[in-house]
């Protein structure tokens, strides 16, 4: 396929914003979750969903599979070689610039607190024999005992890993192309990741790499592709909206009475179905410019904020703030929330997507060049 004909292709694709919108609600379970534990005196534990933010990843996980599916099914549907390595250059410009730039800040923040001597919050954490790990995206394949340096990146590195066997899970959905045995398949693939978890005695709130880990990203990506397996055979309508509504509210329900959170990922995973065939409210408040806005600097939210909470914690601790009443930490909250929001938006437009601009555009002056140097064949 000639370069033109993967961009019309590409344009063709059809956008799912409200799918985006999902994106700024995953981040906001993990940023608020992380905030509760920071500042618990302002009181967001007493929304029991609160702690099962960290679902937010899972998410996160399912969200991906559906979205690669969507995006790049067809274009590797049979392998090729050359489109694979595009594909996985892809990947890397979207993952990449935004996670060595917060590292890069966590470093020199480190050699700050060195030179002021200060000593760093669990030393461990910052070992900087873990950083060729951490520069390589391979720190959460078993490599490092566990997540260090900016803790919250140790989900893309199982992501890329996902990246990585797209290909076998474009394999894998050929037979379940009839959405009633892709939704058979999600619900097997659910019951597959409880029994690990039960089995091997995991739990999915500490699986943040190694084997856990492995086994929670690629089931859910799995389940994300199997779910647009199903989604692209499978009518609009808005009785998906009542879908979506009804997952939420067995969400909360469910984490009112603190039901596993093994449970809880099908619920979800439901929702993200259900939320891409909506037509109705839920399609409209999600796909809304802002929500829309917010999920495109979701994943800035994510890889900066824990940066943020760090420093936070130092300020709240040194100032003594972190004895405030529910009123002043509520307002401490407020206050963080829109510093992370702001930081990300600034890592969003100043280096995401430039970055991921500059390095998308590589590949296409290679392929230009190889088309204007002479042949030499004879």
């Amino acid at each position: 396929m000639t370069a033109p004909a993967e961009t019309g292709a590409r344009a063709a694709i059809p956008d799912l914003p409200a799918l985006t919108g999902i994106r700024a609600i995953a981040a906001g379970m993990v940023l608020f979750l992380h905030l509760n534990q920071a500042i618990p005196n302002a009181g967001l534990g007493a929304l029991p969903f609160i702690h099962y933010g960290y679902l937010g990843v899972d998410v996160f996980f399912v969200l991906s599979g559906f979205i690669i599916s969507h995006v790049y099914g067809q274009e590797l549907a049979r392998f090729d070689g050359r489109r694979y390595g595009k594909y996985l250059w892809y990947r890397f410009a979207r993952l990449y610039p935004v996670h060595v730039a917060v590292l890069l800040v966590l470093i020199l923040m480190v050699f700050g607190m060195q030179a002021a001597g200060i000593t760093p919050n669990t030393p461990a954490n910052w070992d900087f024999t873990a950083l060729i790990w951490q520069f390589t995206l391979t720190h959460a394949w078993g490599f490092t005992p566990e997540a260090t340096w900016n803790g919250p990146a140790w989900s893309i590195s199982l992501e890329f890993l996902a990246y990585l066997l797209f290909p076998v899970f474009l394999l894998m959905m050929r037979p379940f192309r009839r959405p009633l045995i892709a939704l058979a398949g999600v619900a097997a693939l659910c019951a597959i990741l409880a029994g690990l978890f039960l089995v091997f005695e995991w739990r999915i709130k500490a699986a943040l790499g190694g084997g856990p880990g492995i086994a929670r990203v690629l089931v859910e990506f799995g389940v994300g592709c199997l779910l647009y397996a199903a989604w692209r055979n499978t009518a609009r309508s808005r009785w998906w909206d009542l879908a979506a509504v009804l997952s939420l509210a067995a969400f909360v329900a469910a984490a009112w009475f603190r039901i596993s959170d093994l449970a809880l990922v099908p619920v979800l995973a439901l929702g993200v179905f259900a939320v891409a065939l909506s037509s109705g409210l839920a399609h409209r408040l999600l796909a809304s410019r802002a929500m829309v806005w917010l999920g495109e600097i979701s994943y800035a939210v994510y890889m900066v904020h824990f940066a943020v909470i760090l420093v936070l914690l130092r300020l709240l601790g040194w100032t003594g703030l972190d004895q405030a009443g529910m009123g002043p930490s509520l307002l401490i909250l407020a206050g963080t929330v829109a510093l992370v929001i702001f930081i990300a938006a600034l890592a969003h437009y100043a280096v995401e997507r430039p970055a991921r601009k500059l390095l998308r555009n590589i590949p296409r002056r290679r392929q230009g060049q190889a088309q204007e140097k002479p042949s030499t064949a004879i």
